[in-house]
């Protein structure tokens, strides 16, 4: 999902409950990704005539679903968001998850060879887990196939 405004989300939904009916609404299992533009996270810009105020629900909105926001003010971010966006072309790092994961049971594979969170030979992480999401250090390549296992956290 894109989107691109001069204003903040007028909504009063918190951007998690959004990111969950999106989740829903693309179904089991299917990658998404919300992103865009709109004005920054906190102040005003001005740039040729557009003005754009503070757009912190927005913000935190493409953080909760791994997405970008870039300030609309700077022309450069339709190539962030739609021609080069990391998420947008399928390059993403951070995939969420369904449910909160018990952080000792999480395994991910790429190309269904298993990912150590660290790697055992330079020691670099190459993944971690977030609040509700695996991120990986690196994106991987368009094709890859990523597989999440986990244990739901009980609580």
């Amino acid at each position: 999902m894109i989107y691109a405004t001069a204003g903040d989300d007028q909504g009063s939904y918190d951007p998690q409950s959004v990111v969950d009916l999106v989740r829903h609404a693309a179904g089991p299992g299917q990658p998404f990704t919300i992103s865009g533009a709109a004005g920054p996270r906190s102040g005003f810009c001005n740039v040729g005539g557009l003005f754009a105020g503070p757009s912190p629900r927005l913000a935190a909105l493409a953080d909760a679903a791994g997405g970008l926001h870039r300030e609309i003010c700077d022309p450069a971010w339709i190539d962030a968001v739609v021609a080069g966006g990391l998420p947008v072309a399928g390059q993403r790092r951070r995939f969420m998850l369904d449910e909160a994961a018990d952080p000792g049971s999480v395994m991910v594979w790429l190309d269904g060879v298993l990912v150590p969170a660290v790697d055992s030979g330079s020691g670099a992480e190459q993944w971690s887990l977030r609040t509700g999401a695996v991120e990986l250090v690196t994106p991987p390549a368009r094709t890859a196939v990523l597989e999440v296992a986990y244990r739901p956290l009980c609580d």
